[in-house]
């Protein structure tokens, strides 16, 4: 995992959201919920 990455999934879990992740032969996806 990236810093960036890193750093949004802390802000996420200190505001109780989370990070998903989806992925396809093409793309990756990377959601912050919050």
């Amino acid at each position: 995992m990236g810093l960036g990455l890193y750093i949004s999934a802390e802000i996420a879990k200190a505001h109780g959201g989370r990070i998903e992740v989806s992925s396809d032969d093409q793309r990756t996806v990377f959601t912050l919920l919050i």
